[in-house]
């Protein structure tokens, strides 16, 4: 009982009937049936989708799995960077209103019809845009300037309220712990993480208040460190197993997957807001892209789109692939 206590922040519950909001990892004692009743997350996969129309590596996303918005990045023969914004609607993929710049590894939040892009490269030693760009799902305005030219971080949040942590200022080399906070309409200074790091993976991962850096690189190597943002101070939870940068996460603070990434892994974690489980792999590795799922996705819906396989930097690729988690399902047992 203590250890549930500690995990959840509450001793198990006594209802007359079921829990009437259990999540996943949820234990309660139904007193009519007289049992223990648990409520946990089936296994989930992985399924192809429609390629996109281009193959791309280094884009830029937000939205959720069936309202995807992907900007930018870049396309073979010579890994052009690109402006072209593309969307998914769960079945097909359309060319929307172009991005103002062509470039790569920004970071996104937000959902389709109010998001936010920040942290563009756009090309050479100085090409790092201090400029947020936000889309109102048809068009794009300029919004206020973040207060350091960072790009390669990690967001969460909505168009109004997002965290915007880690990355680089010193394009390629540099590594800062930054974070920014952005309300709308300017951005100001938080507090850094613990570790500096680049390429984190995912975009929109939680929220302002309640956000997560998963993985990424730190000065030294590939990190596997995970770090929970309350809105003011950042505290290391967890790490997960695979240590990779420059893939795909979303979700919430409580309820998050990651997925694929730069050396080439498969491999899908699942968080369950107090550990981090191993779950359904990817067809083939996707690295140098990102995700979409928000954070109503949670852990189980996701998408994937384009990337490098093998994840080396000049193999783009168009392949999509789409995450489902089977449903909460509920067991009992009797009391011993």
């Amino acid at each position: 009982m203590s250890d549930y206590k500690a995990i959840k922040g509450h001793s198990i519950q006594t209802f007359t009937g079921d829990h009437p909001n259990a999540a996943s990892g949820d234990i309660w004692y139904n007193s009519t049936l007289g049992r223990f009743r648990v409520h946990k997350l089936g296994a989930g996969a992985w399924s192809s989708a429609a390629n996109l129309p281009t193959a791309r590596k280094l884009k830029s996303s937000f939205g959720t799995k069936t309202a995807a918005i992907y900007v930018g990045g870049t396309q073979p023969p010579d890994s052009a960077k690109q402006n072209e914004v593309l969307k998914y609607n769960g079945t097909a993929w359309s060319e929307e209103t172009n991005f103002p710049h062509a470039g790569d590894s920004g970071s996104g939040a937000g959902i389709e019809t109010a998001g936010i892009m920040v942290g563009w490269y756009i090309g050479g030693a100085t090409g790092i845009l201090n400029q947020t760009t936000e889309y109102d799902g048809s068009s794009w305005t300029t919004g206020g300037n973040t207060p350091a030219q960072q790009v390669d971080g990690g967001t969460g949040g909505t168009q109004t309220a997002t965290f915007f942590a880690g990355g680089t200022i010193n394009f390629p080399t540099g590594r800062t712990a930054g974070t920014m906070e952005y309300d709308g309409s300017s951005w100001t200074a938080g507090n850094d993480m613990n570790s500096a790091r680049i390429s984190p993976l995912g975009n929109s991962v939680g929220t302002q208040t309640a956000g997560l850096v998963v993985s990424g690189e730190d000065p030294s190597a590939l990190s596997a460190k995970v770090e929970s943002y309350d809105g003011t101070n950042w505290t290391e939870g967890p790490d997960v197993s695979t240590s990779q940068r420059v893939g795909g996460g979303n979700g919430s603070q409580t309820a998050a997957l990651k997925y694929g990434g730069f050396p080439g892994t498969v491999n899908t974690e699942s968080w369950d807001g107090s550990s981090w489980s191993e779950v359904g792999n990817l067809s083939t590795p996707h690295g140098y892209t990102s995700g979409c799922g928000y954070t109503t996705g949670g852990n189980t819906s996701s998408i994937i789109a384009g990337g490098t396989t093998p994840a080396g930097i000049d193999n783009e690729k168009a392949d999509v692939e789409e995450w489902d988690g089977a449903p909460t399902t509920t067991s009992s047992w009797d009391v011993t």
